[in-house]
């Protein structure tokens, strides 16, 4: 059996520091990891509000069509002051025939 060689201190801090950093690699890479999945999920729930957020305003879209649908029915076609809730029809346009 060959006889055991002791490393010097040099030597021996060296690997400390190489494990060391391993270590500190190690650690690093599970912090990212987790930052990524604390990221990805905050976006997945900016996704989910944003499709919330969106149907509503697809709703609200759609209500407003039908709203003035409603007003164009009642009053005819013209401009609506919203500020103080004024209607004015639209002129009337004269249709005349060229005979």
């Amino acid at each position: 059996m060959s006889e055991a060689i002791k490393l010097q201190p040099e030597e021996l801090n060296k690997i400390t520091d190489i494990r060391k950093n391993y270590f500190n690699i190690q650690s690093a890479i599970g912090q990212i990891q987790l930052s990524r999945y604390n990221f990805e999920s905050q976006l997945d729930s900016l996704h989910e509000q944003e499709k919330e957020v969106m149907s509503e305003y697809a709703k609200t879209q759609e209500a407003e069509k039908e709203f003035i649908t409603t007003l164009q029915d009642k009053y005819g076609m013209g401009t609506l002051n919203i500020g103080d809730g004024e209607f004015v029809p639209a002129p009337k346009v004269e249709t005349t025939e060229n005979s």
